[in-house]
């Protein structure tokens, strides 16, 4: 089963932090920044985390929590923005994955 069909019970989480638009960040949001990858936001090991969409990503992706990914901007990754989330727009999930 993936992540965003357990997440898929429609009850929308603050996680208590802001994207680049200094916008509340939900689980299920849909998070990118231009030029890099798409994540979606999960409750994963016990914290809310950044998620790769992209498959061959995940396989060393090292799932940063959501507050290293946002506020520290690990590396380049400061300034993510939502762009929609899982239950309101899942067309956004098939794109990275085709």
């Amino acid at each position: 089963m993936k992540m965003w069909q357990v997440l898929s019970s429609g009850k929308r989480i603050n996680t208590g932090l802001l994207d680049g638009n200094n916008k509340p960040v939900f689980n299920g949001d849909i998070l990118h920044k231009e030029g890099h990858w798409t994540f979606y936001v999960g409750y994963e090991m016990g914290a809310f985390r950044a998620i790769p969409l992209e498959p061959v990503q995940k396989l060393n992706w090292p799932h940063y929590t959501l507050e290293e990914f946002l506020r520290v901007g690990m590396g380049d990754y400061k300034g993510f923005k939502v762009i929609g989330n899982i239950h309101d727009n899942p067309e956004l999930l098939k794109q990275e994955s085709e």
